[in-house]
């Protein structure tokens, strides 16, 4: 059996981030027992690795200071998160008023939103000034419910402050 990746990852503002944090996720989900010869495993593992890939380039395009990927698993649902240290308030929007599918920018979270079966965010400690969190999650397929792994990735779960947090689910529009 497949070891579990470390819960998290500190990720370089100097190296090629993006491509790091796919690879780490990638790891993740094979050792949770995808398998990408299978097309619905294949399909739901091209979601999640855009998802890590959309959030990550968030982070590195509208922020400065450090950021760290963690994945954790919670009953069915493979959660993203992305943390960065700078809080603001976030928006996206699917279908009308979304960004145009042209634009070199804001699009992002749009994708993720489309992708993910939710998307929250929340601050970093209780005001913010520490920064914040932004995760997607991904329920995982049937067939990875049984996984020894996955039992063993519940324990992942980090503990952060939740004062407030915004979220959306598939099929809404906020």
């Amino acid at each position: 059996m497949t070891s579990l990746p470390a819960p998290h990852l500190h990720l370089c503002r100097q190296s090629v981030v993006t491509a790091t944090a796919r690879a780490h996720i990638s790891d993740v989900c094979v050792a949770l027992g995808v398998d990408s010869t299978n097309k619905s495993h294949a399909d739901w593992l091209d979601d999640v690795l855009v998802a890590a890939s959309e959030l990550v380039t968030n982070a590195l395009t509208h922020t400065t200071g450090e950021i760290a990927m963690h994945w954790w698993i919670e009953g069915r649902m493979l959660t993203l998160a992305v943390v960065d240290t700078h809080f603001v308030e976030l928006v996206w929007v699917r279908g009308e008023g979304a960004v145009p599918v042209d634009n070199e920018n804001g699009r992002g979270l749009g994708i993720v939103a489309g992708l993910a079966d939710t998307l929250t965010y929340g601050p970093m400690g209780a005001d913010g000034r520490d920064g914040k969190w932004v995760a997607a999650g991904f329920t995982l397929p049937d067939t990875l419910l049984r996984s020894q792994n996955r039992r063993r990735a519940e324990r992942n779960r980090p503990v952060w402050g939740r004062k407030r947090q915004t979220s959306a689910h598939k099929g809404s529009s906020s």
